[in-house]
């Protein structure tokens, strides 16, 4: 399975253990709401993947694109009344693994809303918080900034 098939599986699925063998050893979450956490390893990047689907009722994959050494999925997100937009720009390795999953949400008022709740449920696994902040800054800068 390729990187795009499995994200839109996953996401589908809310089911993120669908990315395991697609993950690079090294793989890296950045966490929307903060540059300081970034979640780092298989397991690590799994749980927070975990949380964060379980907050949603629905995901649907809606486009995608490719370009040299990334991929974006855009994926509409469906939490209690609320839609949410997520541009998932993943890094591949040069082997097609996934080496960095960097989300983009909108719209505003319903991405700081999901935060709150997804974030909340992750006040839960202090030593998964902890690990992304003392894990230190993002290894390498975000695309285009």
């Amino acid at each position: 399975m390729d990187v795009l098939a499995g994200l839109e599986e996953a996401a589908r699925l809310r089911r993120p253990e669908v990315l395991v063998p697609l993950m690079a050893a090294d793989v890296e979450f950045a966490a929307p709401a903060s540059a300081r956490l970034v979640f780092r390893g298989r397991a690590d990047v799994l749980s927070v993947l975990g949380v964060l689907f379980s907050t949603f009722s629905e995901l649907v994959p809606r486009a995608r694109f490719v370009t040299d050494g990334h991929v974006m999925v855009v994926v509409d997100g469906r939490f209690g009344p609320f839609w949410l937009t997520d541009a998932m720009l993943v890094e591949v390795t040069e082997h097609g693994g996934i080496r960095r999953l960097e989300p983009h949400l909108r719209p505003w008022p319903s991405a700081t809303l999901f935060i709150v709740l997804a974030g909340a449920r992750l006040l839960r696994r202090p030593r998964l918080l902890r690990r992304a902040v003392l894990g230190g800054t993002r290894r390498t800068p975000p695309v285009g900034r």
